[in-house]
């Protein structure tokens, strides 16, 4: 590859941390659009293309001899900010926790001859293209089932638009306690170039990820005191909703009301549930001492919440629940928190049990591939066959994993 030379004026233009950041990974991509494989150039391309015209300076900076380098450059100058996602306005006023948070976007294709290709169809439970970041954070993927697909699956061709309506709901909202949040919504999906009628004309298939511009929206939620208040009301309907809300809030103003409700009440099991996911290391016993709830849907928070502390105690009482069908599936899970020579031996002992649901035995399996790298199945003959290997390296395998000794 011939020696790219990009010389980006960063100080001049990134004053802040972020832009300097920025300027570093435009560099970076520069140089790859000269790399001798096409899979690497095309990368690099339509990541800068991703950055629309935050980046046009830097990329009017880049001096190279290089053909391929220039002609990326020129193309990438001529394209700026025509492939956008947008966030559009939100509705005038706050959201309440607890109500749906709804997303409109804007796909926006200003190019010739660059196409955007959608799911083919919805799979109910599974994560589709769109995320949404929230304050900077990780996105959080958004279901297929979450989104009205407007006009419908397939491409949006070049010159196009369409929108989209994202709708969360309930503990699947991101906005779970009062604050002013900045949200952008996420695209992860496919483009194709020099798109014809169909696929298959595509000169260049690429993955292509974009941003949206933050917008404000302003999230409201009850005080500890309005929430203890509510839940004290002669409606039922007012109980109910502070008991919602109650059970989606993760600040800390609503942990000594899950406390306490976790203890007895109609509330148990929303707020163990919650006091499991948080993980609190005050709240272990009060976690612990619910796996033996008389509710077996208590029990199952319980479990689950077990896998998020690493103490032997917890491993403990997650072992000695394994022989529990009722709570199979939910300790398996939580052991996975739980990289131990122990767990293994559980683990394999459940599949010779031939017990198991047939979920619970792949996550097994997927447990077991990738704490060993060997693959084993529901078969006797290969359970025999992995049990033979791990006495043979077990005492290895626990040196070499610090938690298993």
């Amino acid at each position: 590859m011939r020696r790219v030379l990009a010389l980006l004026v960063a100080a001049a233009v990134a004053a802040a941390e972020d832009d300097q950041e920025l300027a570093r990974r435009v560099d970076e991509l520069v140089g790859q659009l000269g790399a001798p494989t096409a899979d690497v150039r095309t990368m690099a391309q339509f990541q800068l293309a991703a950055y629309g015209d935050k980046v046009r300076l830097l990329l009017e900076r880049v001096v190279s001899d290089d053909p391929e380098v220039k002609r990326s450059i020129r193309y990438l100058l001529r394209s700026a900010g025509k492939l956008q996602l947008e966030l559009l306005p939100q509705p005038e006023g706050p959201v309440a926790i607890g109500a749906p948070l709804v997303l409109d976007v804007r796909v926006i294709n200003n190019t010739e001859q660059t196409h955007w290709l959608l799911p083919e169809g919805a799979r109910q439970g599974q994560a589709g293209p769109f995320g949404i970041r929230v304050g900077g954070k990780a996105p959080v993927r958004v279901g297929f089932d979450q989104v009205n697909w407007g006009d419908g699956t397939g491409a949006i061709l070049a010159g196009g638009t369409r929108r989209f309506r994202l709708t969360l709901e309930g503990d699947t909202s991101p906005l779970r306690r009062p604050a002013l949040y900045d949200v952008s919504v996420l695209f992860s999906g496919t483009a194709a170039r020099g798109y014809g009628a169909a696929e298959e004309d595509a000169e260049e298939m690429f993955p292509l990820v974009l941003e949206s511009t933050p917008v404000k929206i302003h999230v409201l939620g009850r005080t500890a005191g309005q929430l203890e208040r509510a839940l004290r009301s002669e409606s039922a309907r007012e109980r109910e909703a502070a008991a919602k809300e109650i059970a989606l809030r993760d600040d800390e103003s609503v942990i000594p009301i899950l406390r306490q409700h976790a203890k007895e009440g109609p509330l148990r099991l929303a707020a163990v549930r919650r006091l499991a996911a948080l993980g609190a290391a005050e709240d272990f016993d009060l976690v612990f001492k619910a796996t033996e709830d008389p509710d077996a849907a208590v029990r199952r928070a319980a479990v689950v919440g077990l896998g998020k502390y690493t103490s032997v105690k917890a491993r403990n009482r997650l072992l000695r629940l394994a022989s529990d069908q009722e709570l199979q599936a939910e300790v398996v899970r939580a052991l996975r928190g739980h990289k131990h020579v122990a767990t293994v031996e559980c683990l394999v002992k459940l599949l010779e049990s031939q017990n198991c649901a047939p979920e619970t035995n792949r996550q097994i399996q997927r447990i077991l591939f990738d704490w060993t790298g060997l693959a084993v199945d529901e078969r006797q003959s290969e359970i025999r066959d992995f049990r033979t290997w791990w006495e043979a390296n077990r005492a290895r395998w626990a040196e070499e994993h610090a938690s298993g000794k």
